[in-house]
């Protein structure tokens, strides 16, 4: 059996590695036209996996669970189509498209499904969610769903309540749904949300939305982005909007924009207003989460308007203490702690080639979130784009950010991605951009999901793999990606489990949003329908292209799900450090507020030449407190704050390519 070759690709633009050629020294020409040579016929290809399927890291095969016409359910990781529910043990899955051999026309229409054992065996379809809507004219895609429980009622369904939310599309975006289903009734209902008006204006509802439901499960809260009305300038198509509503009292339903989230609070998008709003807006949705004490923090990603370099896109943290209905300003990473992580990973800062692609979020404590993300260095000064690519994990605590690298850098994959604007692979490759790249219906799937007893964090993501075999065909297969990090020591594991068991597999996979046994991890997909690509592309060849399969609403599209086994990954000591991965421990700034001086503690993992600088809140640098050789373990620096004006400060410390930042605030 022939060595398999895996082989990194920035969208058909270039391979890193081929039959033991140094990749530096082939020409774009030649790696474009080896990576387009994927028009292929099905026989071929599945000859070809069975011939590999050997030399593969394996997982087991999926089995198809659903299988519903125009079944394009899942936009991406901002959405949650899959819950799992610890106290009734229970998976939770909402779907879209229209039942087989249903004679009513519901293409269109939602449904929920619920599993009591893992995903072995599964509920009829409750539902549609949208009954009422007109089925040709009313498109409900990309649904939400999240379960609360109710102790009072014991474990059983019946103490369960489902609420859901859902964009509307009439061949543009518009309207909002969102609804419950209750455990002793199992018969979903929804309301209408009209697009919402400000300033006179009326503003539609987008996908990308985020869901939650209250702790005391009265409440249902969404962060939607916001689309400004057509050839409106730019710059009021940033507004994020807020939907409440208490299911329990009538169909009262509030909207609006918090301040802190409106349009002016981020970099005005490029454009003239023509093209579609969504297109044009600099600020997304990343995800809602809750901690212990019942504050609810909402993760963002934007060009902060007061940013010192509002050209890159940023992480960001807000938080509400009363269910939603008032909340902080954002507090972004600073621009200035961003690229000097870029500089530390050999790449040069620039927003139009260096930047975040998929994100997901979860809270692990007051004021602790997690975020997750693809990173990528599409620059290709030396003719190979995507010489990085990693996925990082990026940790705020207590208005302090660092980051921590889960997949090293990958010779050996490169991140998914698919623009709205790409038909085929075999057509002009199309570079991704951050201009684009969060409005694409089919994101890098990335989650970041904990395990039940709060020990792991579960890193999921699913990258492009390009296969070779001895005659010279190369096959595009869509492979998924695990890692895992003890929340004991916050270091990840050295080995990435690859789980996918076929060339066939798609990108639009999902795990639950907490982990009840790492030995059975539910994972679901969306699966190519090769009938439809066929009939799509009128050949009896075809290019490997799932985007366009899924996309094919008159054919059966299939939801499939397997059971993962990453056990493995922690079969050595779960409380060893991975010796290439120690970071800076960043122990105190005190006295913290300060007033004419202060200290900074912290621990460096190797000694070096380490820069310490203060940055303000803008993200200039207002002064340097180290710039030279440090030791290994503990030090302390003390610092005069007396000539800082009154106000907040990060405190950012580098060496060799690892960083660490801390916040202080000055007062008189």
């Amino acid at each position: 059996m022939k060595k398999l070759q895996l082989f990194v690709s920035a969208l058909a633009l270039a391979i890193l590695a081929s039959a033991g050629v140094d990749s530096r020294e082939q020409d774009k020409a030649t790696a474009k036209k080896q990576l387009l040579a994927t028009d292929v016929s099905i026989e071929h290809l599945l000859e070809f996996q069975k011939r590999r399927n050997a030399d593969r890291i394996l997982g087991p095969d999926y089995e198809v669970f659903d299988s519903l016409e125009n079944g394009f359910s899942f936009y991406n990781n901002v959405q949650k189509p899959l819950v799992y529910e610890p106290n009734t043990q229970t998976l939770t899955m909402i779907l879209r498209g229209g039942i087989l051999g249903d004679p009513v026309f519901n293409r269109n229409k939602g449904f929920i499904r619920i599993s009591e054992d893992m995903g072995e065996s599964w509920s009829p379809h409750y539902g549609p969610v949208n009954e009422g809507g007109d089925a040709f004219g009313d498109s409900l895609r990309y649904p939400n769903i999240e379960v609360w429980h109710n102790p009072e009622l014991g474990t059983g369904i019946e103490s369960l309540t489902w609420v859901h939310s859902f964009p509307f599309t009439n061949g543009g975006w518009g309207h909002y749904g969102v609804g419950a289903m209750l455990g002793d009734d199992l018969d979903p209902f929804s309301v209408r949300i009209s697009p919402t008006r400000i300033g006179g204006l009326e503003f539609d509802w987008l996908p990308n939305t985020a869901l939650t439901i209250s702790p005391d499960g009265q409440t249902i809260i969404i962060v939607v982005p916001l689309d400004s009305p057509d050839n409106v300038n730019p710059s009021l198509n940033s507004n994020i909007g807020l939907i409440r509503f208490n299911y329990l009292d009538g169909d009262k339903v509030e909207t609006s924009v918090p301040e802190q989230w409106a349009t002016d609070q981020f970099v005005r998008p490029q454009g003239d207003g023509t093209t579609p709003a969504e297109d044009m807006r600099s600020s997304f949705v990343t995800k809602l989460g809750w901690d212990d004490s019942d504050n609810l923090y909402a993760g963002l990603y934007a060009r902060s308007a007061n940013s010192d370099d509002g050209t890159f896109l940023l992480p960001g943290v807000s938080k509400s203490t009363d269910i939603g209905q008032t909340w902080s300003e954002i507090d972004f990473m600073p621009a200035e702690l961003l690229k000097n992580w870029i500089s530390s990973q050999g790449a040069v800062p620039n927003a139009d080639t260096t930047f975040f692609l998929g994100r997901d979020m979860h809270v692990l404590g007051e004021n602790h979130v997690t975020f997750l993300f693809g990173f990528i260095d599409n620059s290709d000064d030396d003719g190979i784009a995507n010489r990085i690519h990693q996925i990082v994990e990026v940790v705020y605590k207590d208005g302090e950010w660092e980051f921590r690298p889960v997949s090293p850098f990958s010779g050996l994959r490169f991140s998914l991605y698919h623009d709205q604007a790409e038909s085929d692979l075999d057509g002009d490759a199309i570079t991704p951009s951050p201009a684009n790249s969060d409005q694409s219906q089919t994101q890098p799937d990335i989650q970041i999901s904990p395990t039940l007893d709060g020990k792991f964090l579960i890193a999921k993501w699913a990258d492009i793999v390009i296969y070779q075999d001895g005659e010279g065909n190369q096959f595009i297969g869509n492979d998924v990606f695990f890692a895992i990090r003890s929340t004991e020591n916050d270091f990840w594991y050295p080995r990435v489990l690859n789980v996918t068991n076929t060339l066939l597999h798609d990108k639009i996979t999902w795990i639950p949003d907490i982990i009840a046994d790492v030995k059975n991890i539910p994972l679901i997909a969306a699966q190519t329908n090769f009938d439809a690509l066929d009939r799509f592309n009128n050949s009896a060849k075809t290019v490997l292209d799932s985007n366009r399969a899924q996309t094919e609403v008159w054919a059966p599209q299939h939801v499939v799900l397997k059971h993962v086994n990453i056990r493995e990954i922690l079969a050595t000591n779960v409380n060893e450090e991975p010796e290439f991965l120690p970071q800076i421990t960043l122990h105190e700034i005190y006295p913290n507020p300060t007033g004419v001086e202060t200290a900074v503690r912290f621990t460096l993992p190797e000694s070096g030449v380490t820069v310490v600088d203060v940055y303000n809140t803008t993200g200039n640098r207002v002064a340097t407190l180290q710039n030279g050789f440090l030791p290994a373990g503990e030090n302390t620096l003390r610092f005069s704050t007396e000539e800082l004006p009154v106000g907040s400060y990060y405190l950012n410390i580098v060496i060799n390519g690892k960083t660490t930042a801390g916040k202080f605030t000055v007062i008189r």
